[in-house]
């Protein structure tokens, strides 16, 4: 059996006040860490930003880890919420 995924709809600032010593993982287009590099982490909140406009650059800066779901060069970028599935599945099925 797959590990209880939490799922949370907060505000940024909300985020920050409850996290406690959680790090906070930016699900990013590009640039971040391969997904399958962090699956050793036991815990952190994934942080996944809206269709249009991603993250907020101040956001992904407050995030202590970066991560970049690997796809096909002729693939330009996936929906948030199939970006956010994928995510949580990849890191789900290593716990």
């Amino acid at each position: 059996t797959l590990p209880l995924v939490n799922l949370f709809m907060w505000s940024w600032n909300m985020l920050l006040q409850y996290k406690k010593q959680i790090p906070l993982a930016a699900l990013v287009v590009k640039g971040g860490q391969p997904i399958e590099d962090f699956l050793k982490t036991k815990q952190a909140l994934l942080v996944v930003g809206n269709e249009a406009n991603g993250l907020p650059q101040e956001w992904i800066d407050t995030c202590e880890i970066k991560l970049t779901i690997s796809m096909s060069k002729s693939v330009e970028s996936l929906n948030a919420a199939v970006a956010g599935s994928l995510a949580l599945a990849l890191l789900a099925k290593n716990f």
